[in-house]
């Protein structure tokens, strides 16, 4: 499920790597809390191709995981976008881009 300010979705599964500063990703208390900022960005969620254990998390969508989280951390996902545009996408599969029905828009 994604809202218009957050996402939380139950999935099984940090060791973040460096990320861009638009954006912050932590396990706190088994959720991946990943936070923007006011700036309007896109952010793709998917499962590493290499390690299906691995979630990785792509800012700016451009097919680089800018943070990969071991699944085995966490038990959920709460993502607050923050303000702007910004287009946030999940997918369950390990693809480096989201299908367009897996989208959603925040305005």
């Amino acid at each position: 499920m994604i809202a218009a300010s957050s996402c939380t979705a139950a999935l099984l599964g940090v060791g973040a790597t460096p990320a861009l500063a638009a954006y912050k990703a932590q396990v706190q208390g088994g959720v991946l809390q990943i936070t923007g900022n006011g700036a309007s960005d896109k952010l793709s969620l998917h499962l590493d191709p290499n390690n299906p254990n691995v979630l990785q998390v792509d800012v700016g969508e451009d097919g680089t995981a800018d943070f990969s989280v071991d699944r085995s951390t966490f038990q959920s996902i709460n993502v607050d976008a923050g303000a702007g545009n910004d287009e946030v996408s999940m997918t369950h599969s390990a693809r480096s881009r989201p299908a367009a029905d897996d989208r959603r828009r925040r305005r």
